[in-house]
């Protein structure tokens, strides 16, 4: 079964204001991704990371980030294995500074870039098509190209949703809750959301 997450990781801002800004809390139970619609974990390097249940999920949407990057980085990034789809995005100060996309489903044929994209970035696409054209390119059973989002993702962050993670290891995920199962915050989060039930 394909996993199916988005991710976002922020620098620059303390956990529990990053928490307290999505309206989730920590429940000091510890979880892995995907099992919970939301778990947190800190990096040795400093990046909070918040995996959320479902791909292209509410809390990797421009209205969040805009407000959430305000004053600090943040990096984004969603998969759904179903059709071979990812992206990534990068953000700073309320704006979106790039974006990776790779739509496979109907084969890998290639990544939509946006943006002023780090210098990182070429060295690991260019891999990742080189491992394409070795195993047959567009006629090959697998799909490298769908790496590419989220190896530029994990090179800052150090996080991957298919592999070990040593710089989250030593902590691990925590279970989030989120708020909105409190009444006196429906209407809010609706019209911060866009009025979406997903979780």
């Amino acid at each position: 079964m394909g996993a199916s997450l988005s991710w976002l990781a922020v620098r620059g801002r303390p956990a529990a204001e990053v928490l307290d800004e999505l309206h989730l809390r920590p429940t000091g139970v510890g979880g892995l991704e995907g099992e919970s619609p939301f778990v947190g974990a800190t990096s040795d390097a400093g990046w909070y990371l918040i995996v959320a249940r479902g791909a292209e999920h509410r809390l990797v949407s421009a209205a969040v980030l805009e407000r959430l990057s305000a004053r600090c980085e943040v990096l984004t990034c969603t998969v759904e294995e179903h059709v071979m789809f990812s992206r990534a995005t990068g953000w700073r100060d309320g704006r979106r500074l790039w974006a990776v996309s790779h739509r496979g489903e109907d084969g890998p044929a290639g990544v939509e870039e946006e943006g002023a994209l780090p210098p990182e970035y070429p060295p690991i696409r260019d891999r990742l098509v080189a491992q394409q054209e070795a195993e047959g390119g567009r006629e090959a059973d697998v799909d490298c190209l769908f790496d590419i989002p989220v190896a530029l993702v994990q090179r800052f962050v150090g996080y991957k949703h298919d592999e070990v993670n040593p710089a989250f290891e030593a902590r691990g995920f925590e279970v989030l809750e989120s708020e909105r199962s409190d009444p006196a915050k429906q209407a809010w989060l609706g019209r911060l959301f866009g009025g979406r039930r997903d979780t």
